[in-house]
């Protein structure tokens, strides 16, 4: 992520501010601090109250509610992220419904930060991968710059006990990675 930012000339989250929709208990929004973001900058929205109240007893600023109608102004967001949402709306509707949501609060020159499968999961029907043409459709407006990474699971399991270095190595093989890492720049 960080060098997806860098190359795209993001150095730092400082002083943007960020939305995480689909934000589970907070993961990526504690990650961003990392980044530079300052935690009065973050928010976090959530479909399921239990994952969104462990965020908020880590002192996260999330809310309880749907991606497809999200409760903030329009343009009030820098950077807006999603992290494996979209490949569980099986819904084209509901898809094209929650990418209109975060393009409205997210302010022309604000980027979008999307990480999902390309490819379908065989061992859960209910994960459609997104391919990087569907993220076009949903985003026409867009300016993208996309990657393959993370190997597919099954092989990155095994490739893990022989350490991190043998994972890095073969996830160069990018046929091999099963999820798109994409910056998405709103036109102005």
């Amino acid at each position: 992520m960080a060098a997806l930012f860098h190359s795209t000339g993001l150095d730092s989250l400082a002083g943007l501010r960020v939305l995480d929709v689909g934000c589970g208990s907070g993961a990526t929004l504690r990650q961003f601090l990392d980044y530079g973001a300052s935690s009065e900058h973050l928010w976090g929205i959530d479909l399921l109250p239990e994952l969104a109240e462990k965020a908020r007893r880590q002192n996260l600023q999330v809310t309880c509610g749907s991606a497809s109608d999200l409760p903030f102004p329009d343009c009030s967001f820098d950077l807006v992220s999603q992290f494996t949402l979209f490949t569980s709306v099986v819904d084209p509707a509901m898809k094209r419904q929650i990418a209109h949501e975060m393009d409205r609060v997210l302010r022309p020159g604000g980027r979008l930060l999307w990480y999902d499968f390309a490819v379908d999961n065989p061992s859960n029907p209910d994960v459609c991968g997104v391919g990087l043409a569907e993220v076009k459709s949903l985003f026409p407006e867009y300016f993208i710059t996309s990657r393959r990474i993370t190997l597919a699971p099954p092989l990155g399991r095994m490739l893990g006990q022989f350490g991190p270095s043998v994972y890095f190595l073969v996830s160069k093989f990018r046929f091999l990675c099963t999820h798109y890492l994409c910056l998405l720049e709103k036109r102005q």
